[in-house]
């Protein structure tokens, strides 16, 4: 019988698989690709995408950084012209940050680089085994990730 504390040592091994494909996905396409944004900066860009322009502040407690952090990498991500920084007009101490035109394009290149990259994984696998994955990341989803 599994007990809760196996299956804790099994996300916890899928975690850390999961930290070095990333990493090496990331170091494998960025260099052969015409991605502009480094793979750190990817999910500032996906937070901007998902809930449209973002307070710094809310933008720095989104990616467990330091505002300070946040504010170099904001800053080169507008010298790329991916993100632009403004101000609210009814007070202009909020800095907000928001994607421009370029960024949404790169978000949607960085994801037909990365969902191409996992079609060539999964070609080889059988229907079944398809099915069955596609079951297991979604139980894990549901199940684990949203409680």
């Amino acid at each position: 019988m599994i007990n809760d504390f196996e299956i804790a040592q099994k996300m916890e091994e899928f975690n850390y698989e999961m930290k070095r494909w990333t990493k090496k996905f990331f170091k494998n396409y960025f260099t052969n690709s015409n991605l502009e944004a480094t793979p750190s900066q990817y999910p500032l860009l996906f937070i901007l995408k998902e809930h449209g322009p973002v307070k710094m502040k809310e933008l720095s407690e989104h990616m467990n950084i330091t505002t300070g952090s946040l504010t170099v990498m904001v800053d080169r991500l507008i010298e790329k012209k991916l993100v632009e920084r403004f101000f609210l007009p009814e007070d202009r101490r909020v800095v907000m940050v928001r994607l421009t035109e370029k960024g949404y394009d790169e978000i949607n290149n960085f994801r037909k680089v990365f969902i191409d990259y996992i079609v060539d994984k999964v070609k080889d696998l059988s229907d079944k085994e398809k099915e069955e994955l596609i079951y297991c990341l979604d139980f894990i989803r549901e199940k684990v990730l949203k409680k």
